[in-house]
C-alpha cells in the first residue's frame, strides 16, 4: 500500500531538509590534488563519483570558493586519491583553509600529469579535466581517467553525519 506525502508539488526541499537527510548517507573520502604553476594544491572532498567506464570518467566537486577550484580550472590536470581508515589525520589535513603549503611533511610523489599523488592511499587516479557544470555555489569537474592505481590494502575512510567511520568489522574480502 503507498501513501501521499502532502505538500506542494511544485515546492523543493529546504536547505535544511536536505542538510537532515543527506547526513544520513555516509560517502568515501578522497583528497583531490593537482600542481598549479609552482605550487602544490590539494583538498578533501566526499563529493566523488564514478560516472562511466567508456570513457573512464569521473566527477568531483568543489566549491568556487575554495583556492583549489581555480587551480584546477587553470591546470586541468589533478589526481584523486581515494583515503583508507588510517588517514583521518590527512584528510582533516586538506580541510583546513589556513594552510598555506598543503604538503609540507606529506609524503608524496607525481603522477605523469604531474599532479602529486599522496603515499599509503587505497587508490589514485590520474585525470585530465574534460568538462564543468556549474551548480549554485559549486563546479562540478568532470574528469577523464588518464591512469588508476590500485595502492597497499587496506579498507576505505567514510564519512557520514559529521564524523568519520570505518567498516564494521567482518568480511572485508567480498568484492575481491
Amino acid at each position: 500500500m503507498s501513501r501521499a506525502y502532502g505538500g506542494d508539488a511544485g515546492a523543493v526541499a529546504s536547505a535544511d531538509q536536505l542538510k537532515a537527510a543527506m547526513r544520513r548517507w555516509a560517502t568515501g573520502v578522497a583528497v583531490v590534488t593537482m600542481r598549479s604553476e609552482s605550487e602544490l594544491r590539494g583538498v578533501t572532498v566526499n563529493s566523488f563519483a564514478f560516472v562511466l567506464l567508456d570513457p573512464p570518467l569521473i566527477l568531483v566537486c568543489l566549491n568556487r570558493w575554495v583556492r583549489t577550484h581555480h587551480a584546477l580550472l587553470a591546470t586541468r590536470r589533478f589526481c584523486v586519491n581515494l583515503l583508507s581508515e588510517d588517514q583521518r589525520a590527512l584528510s582533516d589535513r586538506f580541510t583546513e583553509r589556513r594552510l598555506v603549503d598543503d604538503f609540507s611533511g606529506i609524503n608524496h610523489q607525481f603522477s605523469a600529469g604531474v599532479a602529486p599523488i599522496l603515499d599509503a592511499g587505497l587508490t589514485w587516479l590520474d585525470c585530465k579535466l574534460v568538462d564543468t557544470h556549474a551548480a549554485g555555489d559549486y563546479t562540478i569537474f568532470i574528469g577523464l581517467v588518464l591512469q588508476a592505481h590500485i595502492g597497499g590494502e587496506g579498507t576505505p575512510l567514510l564519512h557520514q553525519a559529521g564524523n568519520y567511520h570505518t567498516l564494521a568489522d567482518g568480511d572485508r574480502t567480498a568484492g575481491k
